[in-house]
């Protein structure tokens, strides 16, 4: 045709196709003749990488399917939630989402494929009642760990470690309700370290003059406050950050830089596969030249030291925790892990709740003049005992508003037991993590009204005054914020005479008001509360109870007077 090449003609014929027949035996021979590849060590993690990728998809699609479907919250969390907790949870904006969460969706939300969280206090007494199979998650072993690969009384309890942490609380319970080292006792150290606070605050801070004013720096003097107090009732004398009056070893600095990460990766869901690396490469160490790693080092030198007292026979041995714990048996790794528990776990908190009770007083007034009438009006002692503190209606009404509108922002995973559990008409299957939404359960309107949001003491008077039932039902939503049960913090009763006997003794005193109105105070939400830029002007409130002041310094604080005016001059 036209525009096509003709094929070209083979000048030699093909010859014909006949078929290949080979029989069974020939086949099978010659398979059993080629040449077979070494099974290699990369074929076998392929393997396992296939066989867990397939384990691991089947495993989400069953929970998303079956294991928590009736309960509500976002449904991508329901496939996976460890970008949205991590993400949220290192900027410190998870406590909004979850309260945010609660408040739509009811006492059980879903937040993971395998986490709920709830505001419910009735849940919360069944989860830490004697009876129940509840035990801590591996969230504890993350955040709540201190030392690498030993557990403490906080971060124990995890499943298989029931029984343990029940020997462990047993053993040590007294020792932190303070009644077994009475020398001297934890109320008189506390009296001795609020005496060196005033003596501070008086002399290097009080406004006199436009010349001489000076902002008090509350919110970092709060802190070195409470972990000197907590020294020495632990070993009998005092870390000195509020003697010298700065972060010793960077311990805040790096504490700050150090909460975001860690509540980043505590509601991780592979958690347990990770945390050995964790706690290799980002777990503090005593080694460490700075930050918790050094507090924890200067702590286990005075662990050491007390040791080798107690091995030479020295008699003078004081009687605080440390010597309580050496006595109960602990000693090691163990020793020394329930030592920095202490050190931090038991500062913290008082912490945060003094300097947020100043803080709200502050742009509270009609809260501020009331406490002040009462405090002024009541004949007590000088310092005022915690008995006394405790008696006075409306300083409780303030603790407890503080406490409600401040607990503690960390979820405190548990875990439901092997057989499951029925939790508010939804089941649980063994395993499931359930956090708690403390937050969102003390600002519940159902339970304290449409102004749950506001400081208002008040409302404690008022329940107390006219409804007794639910004035105790209210103390007992927010007593959940030390936990319940097997789960109760042991240094409550202790955190609460510290709040309650240093807010008396500073208002006695001084008067605070902020320096800045509009700044008060700048709080960050982690697993803890970072409270920054407290800065606060203070004025004395006449020479009556600066004659008081005088009579409560101890020695140690008119040696501390006459080197901090030597170094004025």
């Amino acid at each position: 045709m036209p525009g096509y090449d003709a094929a070209p003609v083979l000048p030699i014929p093909l010859p014909p196709i006949r078929p290949i027949i080979m029989d069974g035996n020939a086949l099978n021979h010659s398979f059993r003749d080629s040449p077979k590849r070494p099974w290699t060590i990369a074929d076998a993690l392929i393997l396992l990488t296939a066989v867990a990728t397939v384990a691991c998809v089947v495993r989400e699609v069953y929970i998303w399917g079956f294991h928590l479907r009736g309960i509500p919250g976002p449904f991508w969390n329901s496939f996976s939630c460890n970008w949205t907790l991590f993400r949220k949870g290192y900027n410190g904006t998870l406590y909004q989402w979850e309260k945010k969460l609660n408040d739509e969706n009811g006492r059980l939300v879903r937040i993971g494929p395998n986490h709920i969280l709830t505001d419910d206090p009735d849940i919360l007494k069944r989860i830490g009642s004697p009876r129940s199979a509840y035990t801590k998650s591996d969230w504890f072993a993350i955040t709540t760990r201190f030392l690498r690969g030993v557990d403490s009384t906080l971060s124990t309890g995890r499943q298989g470690q029931k029984d343990v942490h029940t020997a462990r609380r047993t053993l040590l319970a007294t020792t932190y309700y303070g009644k077994e080292n009475s020398s001297p006792s934890v109320e008189e150290a506390l009296d001795t370290q609020i005496a060196g606070l005033i003596h501070l605050i008086d002399t290097r801070y009080a406004y006199t003059d436009s010349e001489s004013f000076k902002p008090c720096p509350f919110g970092v003097i709060g802190q070195y406050f409470t972990l000197d107090f907590i020294t020495v009732i632990l070993w009998s004398e005092p870390f000195g950050f509020l003697k010298q009056e700065r972060d010793i070893g960077n311990f805040f600095q790096t504490l700050e830089a150090f909460l975001p990460v860690r509540a980043a990766l505590g509601s991780l869901s592979f958690l347990p596969l990770i945390n050995p690396l964790i706690e290799i490469f980002i777990a503090p160490s005593p080694q460490d030249k700075f930050g918790l790693g050094r507090l924890e080092g200067i702590a286990q030198e005075k662990i050491d030291e007390r040791l080798r007292q107690i091995k030479s026979g020295n008699k003078d041995v004081p009687n605080d925790i440390l010597a309580a714990f050496i006595a109960k048996g602990l000693k090691g790794k163990d020793l020394s892990s329930e030592v920095f528990m202490t050190l931090v776990a038991a500062s913290e908190n008082p912490s945060t709740m003094l300097r947020m009770a100043i803080a709200l007083l502050m742009v509270n007034p009609t809260a501020y003049a009331r406490l002040n009438a009462e405090i002024s009006s009541v004949p007590f002692s000088t310092p005022i005992t915690d008995a006394e503190a405790r008696a006075l209606p409306y300083l409780q009404a303030v603790l407890r508003e503080t406490i409600r509108l401040y607990p503690v922002p960390a979820e405190m995973y548990k875990q439901v037991g092997p057989a499951g559990d029925t939790v508010a008409g939804h089941y649980l299957p063994g395993g499931t993590w359930i956090g708690h939404n403390y937050r969102a359960m003390m600002r519940r309107r159902d339970i304290w009204g449409g102004d749950a949001d506001i400081f208002r003491p008040e409302r404690w008077i008022e329940a107390a005054e006219k409804e007794p039932q639910r004035f105790r039902m209210l103390c007992g939503v927010v007593d959940h914020a030390f936990g319940s049960g097997r789960f109760l913090c042991m240094g409550k009763a202790v955190g609460i005479m510290v709040l309650g006997k240093t807010v008396v003794e500073l208002l006695r005193r001084f008067d605070f008001a902020a320096v800045d109105p509009e700044r008060v105070v700048k709080v960050d939400v982690y697993n803890l509360y970072l409270v920054r830029d407290q800065q606060v002007v203070v004025t004395r409130k006449g020479e009556r109870v600066g004659q008081e002041k005088e009579e409560i310094e101890t020695e140690d604080g008119m040696e501390e007077k006459a080197e901090m005016e030597g170094e004025m001059k």
